[in-house]
Order: structure tokens, then sequence, then C-alpha cells
């Protein structure tokens, strides 16, 4: 087991602030991916046809993967 963070510790702080960012740069990415995949689906709503290449699907998929697995990890925590 891990000793106890010494909370007076400089060093821990600048972790914790490091940690916290990565994270928020992770939920403004699954943000992103979100609001460009709303986007489509209301184009698609709303427009006779909506095409898509391969390549956005794909990018498409791997976001939606990617958000899938971290909630996952989210969920088992």
């Amino acid at each position: 087991m891990d000793a106890p963070a010494d909370m007076m510790d400089p060093k821990t702080w600048l972790e914790l602030a490091e940690d916290k960012l990565v994270h928020a740069h992770q939920i403004a990415e699954y943000l992103h991916f979100l609001g460009q995949a709303q986007s489509a689906r209301e184009r698609s709503d709303y427009a006779p046809f909506a095409p898509i290449s391969r390549q956005g699907a794909e990018e498409v998929l791997h976001a939606t993967e990617s958000f899938i697995a971290k909630v996952r990890e989210i969920l088992r925590a």
C-alpha cells in the first residue's frame, strides 16, 4: 500500500493538478465528439441525405469506443 501523500509538499499538489488537467482534457475531448455526433444526427434528421465518408465513420467509431471504455472504467471504480 502507498504511504499517504504529504499534503504540505508542493510536489503533491503539482501531481494532483496534473492529474486533474489530464482528466479535464479527456472530458473536453469526449464533449467535442459528443457534440459532433449530435450535429451529425440532427443533420441526418432534417436532410434528405446526409453522406458520411469512410474516414468520418471510422473517426466516429473510434471516438465512441473510447467514450464507452471510459464510462465502463468509471463505473468499475
